[in-house]
């Protein structure tokens, strides 16, 4: 048990960021795939439900084209999807996915478009084509996107509602899976439930909208069905471990959510997209991409505590929330701005002083920085409520991640306590951006040769020809965005000239821009611990012991303890020999 939490932990503590830039090359699949008036393909209307989850999840600016197109398409009764040959389970989606966006529709015409699909003897939703009926027959699958569609669009009526988790319960299995119909368990090529693992997850998902309780029986031996199929990786399900995912985030099952989406994880194709091995795909599509996408978006936040350690610092920030207070307007402080960029990347380390507000001010007055935006919650909340948003690094001038890698923010030296937009330096605070994988070439916090950091410089204005907001570095290199290249002056190479204080620029166009309060996200920043302080006497300082007493006094305990721990040894050893 002490194994499998350390575990977890250390799961947690790793996988968050790494999910938030594999997320990211997700959604730019979903970006790149999206037509001109927001739908994935035409009769395409589930992909598209399940892409604008994902897009809305990661604040995509493309997502509103999306979601206003369902929106159309839900609410017009003429739509394909209804009707005598209507199929449930597509305006089910696109209904939940509406309401996951909060977008603005009008609920009862979608329910009064769908609820005539509902079969007034089973109470179950119509759409899967049998084969061996010669016709559409009401499916656990149709049954549980209608009934999580209207449900979460609170446009759901009760009877109908009761009616359609009866049928759904009608369809459960001893083991507590749940079959697609009363004659058939699934159907591989079924794009919305290819298998029993994402067949029983959807109907959970139903099951809680309508409010089921989870300690129901039946709620639990589900539960337990799709625990046991995480253990077994979906039988490789891309789209299975996505909807899982989802379930273990509704029911507050953070250790199966980390494994889902950790094993998700390594179904990501090399263009960023997913495909579903069920349906014997492998090529990138809207559907299993939307729907990984939005499942990343409920990884768990790396904090495993409500608050950073207080154990003492010898930087010069020792607390996490360096602002004496939360103030709508924090002071300007001056602070030494460190930008190291992976060797592999071509472009110099960015070192310079400024004075600033908070960090994103800072970094974004020296270099493009591109983020993916979420809220401000918990141990990361900023000083100031009414930033209710930081920011996720995913490039700096136009330097992006790899996969297994991410943008980190340190200050003085450890993982920083708040998102880079929420924090608030001290004056001579060293903030930092990096890739995970690359080491700070120097150990020391201490800015060299810029000036000390309780001198005060003068403000000047950032020079206008560099790219990213200014043109401050002082590495022997350039200032700005990747494409500009300009060498920095001789003179600048030697004194780091100050910031002004500037506003926060936008994001750049690279980036996924905020959208209004999305349900859930992780925070991307892992806690700051503060590193044990450990005394090391300068080496002039050190003089011989003259006697056992000096040997001690000299702080050399350790190379004793050593010496009588090899003295135990060796007379056990000789004893032994004895004997």
């Amino acid at each position: 048990m002490r194994f499998g939490m350390s575990f977890w932990v250390l799961t947690l503590l790793v996988f968050a960021p790494l999910a938030a830039a594999d997320a990211q090359s997700a959604v730019s699949w979903l970006e790149s795939h999206q037509q001109s008036d927001g739908s994935f393909g035409a009769w395409q209307e589930h992909l598209t439900a399940a892409a604008a989850l994902g897009l809305h999840a990661w604040g995509s600016p493309k997502a509103p084209l999306s979601l206003a197109y369902l929106a159309s398409s839900a609410e017009n009764p003429s739509s394909w999807f209804y009707g005598a040959w209507g199929e449930a389970d597509v305006p089910g989606v696109m209904a939940y996915s509406l309401a996951e966006a909060s977008y603005a529709t009008n609920g009862a015409s979608i329910a009064a478009n769908l609820i005539p699909l509902q079969n007034s003897s089973s109470g179950g939703f119509r759409g899967y084509y049998d084969m061996g009926v010669g016709g559409a027959v009401d499916s656990g699958v149709d049954t549980s996107c209608a009934l999580l569609g209207l449900s979460s669009l609170g446009a759901m009526p009760a009877a109908n509602s009761d009616a359609a988790v009866s049928f759904l319960f009608s369809l459960q299995n001893a083991d507590g899976s749940f079959n697609l119909t009363h004659s058939r368990e699934y159907d591989a090529i079924y794009s919305l439930g290819p298998n029993k693992p994402s067949e029983t997850a959807l109907a959970l998902l139903a099951l809680k909208s309508a409010g089921v309780s989870p300690s129901d029986s039946r709620v639990q031996s589900a539960l337990a069905y799709l625990r046991s199929s995480a253990s077994s990786n979906y039988g490789g399900s891309a789209y299975a471990a996505s909807v899982s995912s989802v379930v273990f985030a509704d029911y507050g099952d953070s250790p199966h959510l980390s494994s889902s989406l950790a094993y998700l994880l390594t179904l990501q194709n090399p263009d960023g997209g997913f495909a579903d091995a069920a349906r014997s795909s492998s090529v990138s599509n809207a559907l299993d991409t939307g729907f990984a996408s939005y499942a990343l978006s409920f990884a768990p936040s790396p904090t495993p505590s409500p608050s950073p350690s207080p154990s003492p610092s010898p930087y010069p920030s020792p607390s996490p929330s360096p602002s004496p207070s939360p103030s709508a307007s924090p002071q300007p402080h001056d602070a030494y701005v460190r930008i190291y960029f992976p060797p592999a990347s071509g472009q110099p380390h960015i070192l310079t002083q400024g004075t600033c507000s908070h960090a994103y001010e800072c970094f974004a007055a020296v270099a493009s920085v591109s983020c993916t935006w979420y809220p401000a919650m918990g141990a990361l909340a900023c000083p100031d409520p009414a930033v209710t948003q930081t920011c996720f690094i995913t490039a700096v001038n136009n330097v992006t991640s790899e996969s297994s890698e991410y943008w980190v923010f340190d200050v003085n030296g450890a993982p920083s306590p708040r998102g880079v937009s929420c924090y608030e330096p001290s004056d001579g605070d060293v903030l930092v951006l990096r890739i995970n994988t690359f080491a700070v070439p120097s150990p020391s916090p201490s800015p060299s040769p810029s000036p000390e950091p309780s001198a005060t410089p003068t403000p000047t204005p950032a020079a206008a020809s560099g790219g990213g907001g200014g043109a401050n570095c002082v590495a022997a290199g350039t200032c700005g965005s990747a494409s500009t290249g300009t060498p920095a002056a001789t003179a600048a190479a030697t004194a780091a000239p100050a910031l002004a204080p500037t506003s926060t620029p936008a994001p750049t166009a690279a980036a996924l821009e905020p959208t209004a309060a999305p349900k859930k996200r992780a925070n991307y920043h892992t806690p700051w611990t503060p590193p044990a302080v450990t005394a090391t006497p300068a080496p002039s300082s050190i003089e011989p012991p003259s006697s056992l007493t000096g040997l001690f006094a000299a702080g050399n305990a350790p190379l004793i303890g050593g010496v009588a721990i090899l003295l135990v040894a060796a007379g056990w050893y000789f004893l032994g020999r004895r004997r």
